[in-house]
């Protein structure tokens, strides 16, 4: 029997991998598989979905030379490359939370590294969606508030404060964290 965790060979009736102390019961194995299949469905599903973002909006962006169109399309594309990035980050955390069930002492620094690399990715993925999605969030009310101001329709500038008002509170309590 192949061992999941070290990948050495091992006895069939042997309960423990012999080279690293994985424990190779059928209801462990088992499990081991499923956690793998889950990271793997949710992180594929995720980076899918960034793809199919990016997939609609970049004939907007192509077909057209720089205009309005461009600048708004913009943020959704970027929001697609930060949840590509994300789908990513969870396959890679759940291959090496899978493959570090137990670790020999020499690995450790190269499990930190890849925590690391893959901490930073979660991070980034975050910060490039905030940045994304708060850009829409304004442009969208600047656009607005200065085509009601163009227009002389001053009263509709009333409606969009709650607006202002939640963008703000959301960005503030985003950028916290």
């Amino acid at each position: 029997m192949i061992c999941p965790n070290c990948g050495s060979e091992n006895e069939m009736g042997s309960l423990k991998c012999q080279l690293c102390d994985f424990n190779l019961k059928k209801k462990n194995f088992h499990r081991f598989l499923l956690d793998i299949f889950v990271y793997l469905f949710y992180g594929g599903f995720t980076s899918l979905v960034g793809l199919v973002l990016i997939s609609t909006c970049m004939p907007i962006f192509l077909s057209r030379p720089i205009s309005f169109a461009n600048v708004f399309v913009l943020p959704f594309m970027a929001c697609g490359v930060a949840i590509i990035i994300q789908g990513l980050s969870i396959i890679l955390r759940g291959f090496f939370e899978q493959n570090n069930t137990s670790l020999k002492v020499d690995d450790v620094s190269k499990n930190e590294k890849r925590y690391f690399i893959v901490t930073k990715m979660t991070k980034l993925s975050s910060l490039m969606y905030m940045i994304s999605f708060f850009s829409l969030w304004f442009g969208f009310l600047i656009v607005f508030d200065y085509q009601i101001i163009k227009e002389c329709l001053f009263f509709l500038l009333l409606f969009t404060i709650p607006f202002w008002i939640a963008g703000i509170y959301f960005l503030i309590s985003n950028f916290k964290k």
